[in-house]
């Protein structure tokens, strides 16, 4: 599996969360610090959001200033500059206000939680949404260095991995169905 950093490094990913205490990342510190960047990215002193221009990074500064730690908008500020499909970023930054407002998870998120692991990218995304997401990503991401790359689609609910060589669609498909089919009907809160 790819790591986020190589994304970012390989030029397509347009920004990139690093905590220097992590020993995996370490070897990529070195050249992360070479671009433009944030330190403290939250609350930990070690811990950095680099970007790929100096653009970018005064567009996010522009955007995330007076927004209210943990917020709706602070997920989907962070989580759209990190390069994320803005269907999966609404998602997960309305499941983490729910979080923040009953601390609890909820139970659309237990039911219909899937993850995203392809080229650097670590998703969480919706079963009712997720390969739309993927066809973004793809699309989006068609780079030398992502496109020989398979995706790994988690199953949250039941912890279980498949990969799915990029671009095989009726793959892609097969698996949404698998996952569907594991569920108990459940209404869902994501609509088209």
């Amino acid at each position: 599996m790819k790591r986020h950093e190589q994304g970012f490094l390989d030029g397509y990913k347009p920004a990139v969360i690093y905590w220097k205490r992590n020993d995996k990342q370490s070897r990529f510190f070195a050249q992360l610090k070479q671009y433009p960047f944030i330190s403290p990215f939250d609350s930990e002193p070690d811990s950095f959001m680099f970007f790929q221009n100096e653009e970018l990074k005064t567009k996010y500064q522009e955007q995330i200033e007076g927004v209210e730690k943990d917020s709706y908008e602070e997920h989907l500020i962070v989580g759209l500059t990190l390069g994320f499909p803005r269907r999966s970023v609404e998602v997960f930054a309305k499941m983490r206000e729910y979080e923040n407002k009953t601390g609890e998870t909820s139970k659309e998120e237990e039911e219909y939680g899937v993850g995203i692991h392809w080229a650097g990218f670590g998703v969480q995304s919706h079963l009712e949404i997720v390969d739309q997401e993927i066809r973004w990503l793809w699309d989006t991401y068609n780079h030398p260095k992502s496109i020989d790359i398979p995706l790994d689609l988690w199953d949250k609910k039941y912890s279980s991995f498949v990969k799915i060589p990029y671009g095989n669609f009726t793959k892609l498909e097969e698996t949404i169905q698998l996952f569907k089919e594991r569920r108990a009907a459940l209404p869902s809160l994501v609509s088209d």
